[in-house]
């Protein structure tokens, strides 16, 4: 199904540089004049659901994996052009977790929030020298 601005995809493969039995998501949405996909992903056998968007004009990916089993969530994004990944961890069950890893100054930050005990954890790694920075809030 397709419009000028839009196109919707299903039983469609996605073009991969190697032989991929996953490529092929349930429906993709293209936005043709913001130039993003969207990639939905369900698997209602074990209750989860993975989300891509991707967009292609400011070099940026968005994935979302929900896990209603295990009630967690996961979701990664991916700055090409700021070189940073930012991973996000919900578990409804136990705490949340963040991390945030900068390419450009070679250094990887992990927030840990503990709800139960009402604390958080900040860990601070920077790879030039070796040795992880920590702090207890």
């Amino acid at each position: 199904m397709e419009n000028d601005r839009a196109k919707i995809l299903w039983d469609f493969q996605i073009q991969t540089d190697r032989m991929v039995m996953a490529n092929q998501p349930d429906i993709v949405v293209v936005d043709k004049e913001q130039r993003k996909a969207v990639m939905v992903m369900v698997d209602k056998e074990q209750r989860k659901a993975v989300v891509v968007v991707v967009d292609k004009e400011q070099r940026k990916a968005v994935v979302v994996v929900v896990d209603k089993e295990q009630r967690k969530a996961v979701m990664v994004m991916v700055d090409k052009e700021q070189r940073k990944a930012v991973v996000v961890v919900v578990d409804k069950e136990q705490r949340k977790v963040v991390v945030v890893v900068d390419k450009e100054q070679r250094k990887a930050v992990v927030v840990v929030v503990d709800k139960e005990q009402r604390k958080a954890v900040w860990w601070w790694w920077i790879k030039s020298r070796g040795k992880p920075w920590w702090w207890w809030i």
